[in-house]
């Protein structure tokens, strides 16, 4: 029957994220994936499966259905850093700023020794104008990665908008330095 090849196909998923083997699924419609998307949610052992199905909406911009699916997701791993950093993504790309900001932080609260959600922080704080706390985000993600070529720009952005100009070509220098193809 259809139900059982779409067990099967959660089944083969899972077992293959407990190998750490990749896996594409790809389904003919959306009522496709959310059936698929239905049986990976039943067992906490597809936790990674459903991960896989969040990404695959997210990848083909379909920002709501990824943010059910990592939001159903949490009730098995809470404390998981990708997961509060993917729903944070997706909160993002839905303009949800203010949800977005709070699952990057709480991600960035999980493990604070990884820089990409403090730096989505961070770029959230500067599109809300909150100038201060953007800075101080990307001086976080130097502090945790200090090749960061991309927060050295930021800050150089933000000493441009302070108007402190001697500070900006300074960190400007250093994110050419660590990264001359960015620009």
């Amino acid at each position: 029957t259809e139900m059982g090849k779409f067990k099967a196909v959660a089944d083969e998923v899972a077992k293959a994220y407990e190998k750490r083997q990749p896996v594409l699924v790809g389904t003919v419609s959306i009522e496709k994936s959310e059936l698929v998307s239905n049986l990976l949610k039943k067992k906490p052992e597809y936790y990674d499966a459903s991960i896989l199905l969040g990404n695959i909406y997210y990848n083909t911009e379909s920002y709501k259905e990824a943010t059910m699916v990592y939001m159903s997701a949490l009730k098995y791993k809470p404390e998981s850093y990708e997961l509060n950093y993917y729903i944070g993504m997706s909160f993002t790309m839905l303009n949800d700023f203010n949800r977005a900001k709070d699952y990057y932080k709480k991600a960035a609260n999980i493990n604070s020794n990884l820089y990409h959600a403090r730096f989505s922080i961070g770029q959230i704080e500067l599109i809300a104008g909150e100038i201060d706390n953007a800075e101080n985000e990307f001086m976080k993600c130097i502090d945790i990665e200090e090749i960061e070529a991309e927060a050295y720009y930021y800050i150089a952005r933000i000493s441009m908008i302070k108007g402190n100009v001697s500070k900006a070509k300074n960190y400007a220098n250093i994110s050419i330095e660590e990264n001359p193809l960015m620009f």
